[in-house]
């Protein structure tokens, strides 16, 4: 994608609520979308929209990525993107420096999941993260069962895909 590709609009899947092939059965995230299109494949004559095929479609001001960052950080909020839309047109200087302050956030949001997925334990023969420490109870009846020569008695944890314990 160029970053002049432009987010496409229809003024008749706006009023319609037509413009569902993007929804994932979001109501949200269909209504925040609706009457917006991006075409991957654009065509030179695409001028009519392909979801209703009676709109004409209009360059929107917001390019696909401006598009994306805006729903991550409005939560597919359809007021706040319309806000931006006419900050864009009216203040291009203020939009420009919330969409920095937008990516800034949201760069910060994506390190510090990696860093919780990093901190994360994980099984030493498979790499899952999928594990549970074993209980105390499970311990005590293993040991009860099979004594000090139970698996669960001298180790502390349980992989839930391979299986591996320790």
């Amino acid at each position: 994608m160029q970053p002049t590709d432009y987010v496409k609009f229809c003024p008749v899947c706006n009023e319609t609520k037509q413009n569902t092939s993007l929804c994932f059965n979001n109501e949200r995230f269909r209504e925040f979308t609706k009457g917006y299109f991006y075409l991957f494949e654009p065509k030179e004559d695409t001028k009519i929209c392909p979801c209703c095929e009676k709109g004409v479609l209009e360059d929107s001001s917001l390019t696909f990525e401006e598009f994306k960052i805006i729903d991550n950080v409005s939560d597919s909020d359809r007021q706040f993107l319309e806000a931006m839309i006419e900050l864009k047109k009216n203040n291009p200087i203020e939009y420009q420096l919330k969409m920095s302050q937008f990516k800034t956030n949201l760069k910060q949001q994506e390190s510090s999941k990696k860093v919780e997925e990093d901190n994360k334990p994980k099984c030493p023969t498979c790499g899952s993260t999928n594990i549970e420490k074993i209980s105390l109870g499970k311990k005590a009846v293993g040991g009860a069962l099979f004594g000090i020569f139970s698996s669960d008695v001298r180790k502390s944890m349980h992989c839930k895909n391979c299986g591996y314990k320790w």
